[in-house]
């Protein structure tokens, strides 16, 4: 993966070797999807980008990205589960309290870019990008005590919970697709905002103890701001 790291990077320094070409900065709003929003509430990332306009109508932009959610779904932070009071099975839920949890990443990506309009105020155009991430996830240890009443009303012990902490490191690819808007506010400086889809394709494993299904891959939506001078 490292070897692939440095390709993508040599990519995404090459396009300021060319001619014509434009470097910026941005920052980003992250929702997660599918199973990695039910562990975190949205996250944010930042960048900084160069991109050399190749035709009138493509573009290859090169990037260096951070990204990381630190912050919980607490809507989701539950335990489920069932246990045989007298003779009934029922289901009880218990919140999740005071875990701590969080997923940070890095990397370089190269980017293609296609001009839907383009002209000296605005532009519109699609992208397509792939790159390699390096992640860090960390989830702390976890303990608890699961309590039912039965029949009588009486508290009786069901479970005790010992979750022990969990690290996951790794190396993984990532791509991207959306659509971006640019607007110049004045010479040579452009304001973009986009819309992507970005998937790392990661894996977090399962913690079947609290209810935590596997991330197959980490699948958001990129809300992106940028400001950029053209040369």
């Amino acid at each position: 993966m490292k070897k692939i790291f440095i390709v993508v990077l040599l990519l995404t320094t090459g396009v300021l070797a060319q001619g014509k070409w434009a470097a910026g900065a941005g920052g980003s709003f992250l929702v997660p999807m599918g199973e990695l929003e039910n562990r975190f509430s949205p996250g944010y990332g930042a960048s900084l980008f160069a991109t050399n306009e190749v035709s009138e109508k493509w573009a290859w932009s090169g990037k260096v990205e951070f990204l990381t959610f630190n912050k919980l779904n607490e809507d989701k932070m539950n335990i489920k589960r069932e246990y045989l009071i007298g003779t009934e099975q029922k289901t009880f839920t218990y919140p999740i309290k005071s875990l701590e949890m969080d997923l940070k990443a890095y990397g370089v990506a190269v980017q293609a870019d296609y001009f839907i309009v383009k002209n000296q105020m605005f532009e519109t155009k699609l992208n397509l990008g792939f790159g390699i991430y390096n992640w860090q996830f960390k989830r702390g240890s976890y303990k608890d005590s699961l309590y039912v009443n039965d029949t009588t009303g009486a508290q009786m012990l069901q479970e005790l919970l010992d979750v022990p902490r969990l690290d996951q490191e790794d190396w993984s690819g990532t791509i991207n697709a959306g659509v971006e808007f640019g607007i110049k506010v004045f010479d040579p400086v452009w304001f973009s905002v986009s819309a992507n889809y970005k998937n790392m394709l990661g894996e977090l494993w399962s913690t079947l103890k609290l209810d935590f299904e596997n991330v197959a891959s980490m699948q958001m939506i990129e809300l992106k701001a940028t400001v950029r001078a053209k040369f």
